[in-house]
């Protein structure tokens, strides 16, 4: 058992929940049992860390045996069992799980990618809000989107918060980081996708829009929108209908909308 916070293990933790080291190691660190069981077994785990009093209770050991000591990750990691006073340093939350692991960050780029005429992306331009950026990633998870494009500025994914809003949805669909937002734009056009932007000047409403083809939704910074640069190069640029007198919707709001308007006129050209 580690009792010290003094141990190497334990302090490479702790200065992981800065994105400085996040960005040195590649590494990060996810929370609690929903994060640890929906890590897939080709994303390599380096170690699971286990509180005491959480390791002790006879109620998680059929679930430690299912999702960490049988893992076949586990083949490439090992598993550290960590004081309850320690742990608490360890965690980013105010009331931990009981469980962390350290992974590796995955990267991805266009050239990995097998991009088709159909496909569905999400791209975010310089959002700053976790809780935003975590809402939309799952929300495209959810709507079956092919990926997700994250340009230059936008908050780190792998901050704790963004991670934990998640909810295990980076675990499930591609997400390109740091991108020329402008070069990924070209990219995807390049390959017959239509890029909608989501935008207070849009003329036209998602509804009166055929979203059947290949798309990619744009969604921009919470408080500034999408850059001029960016949103000239939408091949088309809308605005959801404002029926009361809020000028505008919650950045990850507005995206899920748009995500889901894809979803239904997809579900509804298939009756």
């Amino acid at each position: 058992m580690i009792t010290s916070l003094q141990n190497t293990k334990v302090r490479q933790v702790m200065a992981l929940q800065k994105k400085k080291e996040r960005d040195k190691t590649r590494l990060f660190i996810v929370e609690g049992k929903k994060m640890i069981e929906e890590i897939p077994m080709d994303w390599e785990v380096r170690e699971y860390f286990i509180q005491s009093s959480f390791y002790e209770k006879e109620e998680n050991q059929d679930w430690l045996n299912k999702h960490v000591f049988s893992c076949q990750s586990l083949i490439s990691s090992s598993t550290s069992i960590i004081a309850d006073s320690i742990f608490l340093k360890m965690s980013d939350t105010e009331t931990p799980q009981g469980i962390l692991a350290m992974i590796e960050q995955r990267e991805y780029d266009f050239s990995s990618l097998n991009i088709l005429e159909t496909d569905f992306w999400l791209l975010i331009e310089e959002m700053q809000d976790p809780g935003n950026l975590g809402t939309l990633i799952r929300t495209a998870d959810a709507a079956g989107a092919t990926g997700v494009i994250l340009s230059k500025g936008t908050v780190d994914l792998y901050s704790p918060k963004v991670l934990r809003s998640t909810m295990g949805s980076i675990f499930h669909l591609p997400i390109l980081t740091g991108v020329n937002l402008s070069e990924g734009i070209k990219e995807l056009q390049n390959h017959g996708i239509q890029i909608l932007a989501a935008h207070l000047q849009g003329a036209l409403s998602p509804y009166e829009i055929n979203l059947n083809r290949g798309i990619g939704i744009l969604i921009g910074n919470e408080g500034r929108g999408l850059t001029e640069e960016v949103a000239k190069m939408a091949d088309v640029a809308v605005k959801l209908p404002m029926l009361g007198k809020a000028e505008s919707l919650n950045a990850a709001v507005a995206g899920s909308i748009l995500l889901y308007e894809v979803v239904r006129q997809r579900e509804q050209s298939k009756q």
